[in-house]
């Protein structure tokens, strides 16, 4: 971080100023970023190999909510889809596979009985 910006693992930057009086703050700011920052670039990553992968179905991606992401799907499409987003979540970066683990929920409640 000596550059004067901080990295994440895919290149996205953001300018540090280490040399003012708030020289300890920019430093922990350029840590959060490259932690964080990696961790939103594979969130970005995911939502758009998945819009495309759904292209031409019926399933849909609703919304992204922190580190959750809403798909909708016919109850018969369901496992499919779960298949899918989870096979689309392996990400291989450089020849290194960063295994990101998911919690699939099945949630057929959402909209059922809205009048």
């Amino acid at each position: 971080m000596s550059t004067g910006y901080a990295e994440t693992v895919f290149g996205r930057k953001t300018q540090l100023d280490l040399t003012g009086p708030k020289r300890e703050r920019e430093l922990r700011r350029g840590f959060n970023h490259l932690i964080q920052g990696t961790a939103a670039d594979i969130l970005r990553l995911t939502l758009i190999r998945l819009n495309e992968a759904l292209t031409g179905s019926e399933a849909k991606l609703k919304f992204c909510a922190h580190d959750s992401i809403y798909l909708e799907a016919k109850k018969e499409d369901s496992g499919e889809v779960a298949e899918l987003a989870s096979s689309i979540m392996e990400i291989d970066f450089m020849g290194v596979n960063l295994p990101v683990t998911m919690k699939i929920h099945h949630d057929f409640s959402m909209g059922e009985g809205a009048s």
